[in-house]
């Protein structure tokens, strides 16, 4: 997603809205993104929990704010907005967080790390929306100290 603003990312979510309503098909969307970037674990943390906070209550304009305010260095921020905007169009009212984790919680490196989520429509038993990041499955799985890269 080359343009990464509220505007294209309502369009390109009003559009799926068309297609998939036009098409009378059942779809499942998955944004991808991550946090922070290599910034030290306390402060990534702090930020990307923030923001996250907005993802929750499927708030665009309050994540972007918070991601320009607050230089939230995410990849990704218009998948997520799309993300948010299809929630809000199909009726729901909130997303919840499955998981968070930093490479830090993972590696045991804490001086520089990138944050990782998952998400999806908090009243949805199918998350047929899911907001997910694949790393975050090392977190409970992996070690600290090695490299799910070398699995």
């Amino acid at each position: 997603m080359a343009m990464q603003t509220i505007e294209v990312a309502r369009d390109i979510a009003s559009a799926i809205a068309r297609g998939v309503e036009d098409l009378g098909r059942d779809v499942i969307y998955i944004a991808s993104t991550d946090w922070t970037h290599y910034e030290p674990h306390e402060i990534s943390v702090k930020k990307d929990l923030g923001v996250l906070e907005y993802v929750k209550k499927l708030d665009v304009e309050g994540f972007y704010r918070y991601i320009v305010e607050n230089n939230v260095l995410a990849c990704g921020p218009g998948p997520t907005m799309v993300f948010i905007y299809l929630a809000k169009i199909w009726g729901y009212r909130e997303a919840r967080i499955l998981k968070y984790a930093a490479s830090g919680d993972v590696t045991g490196e804490r001086s520089w790390v990138v944050g990782y989520a998952s998400s999806r429509r908090f009243d949805d038993p199918l998350g047929s929306i899911v907001w997910r990041l694949d790393v975050t499955k090392y977190a409970d799985n992996m070690p600290l100290g090695s490299n799910p890269m070398q699995e």
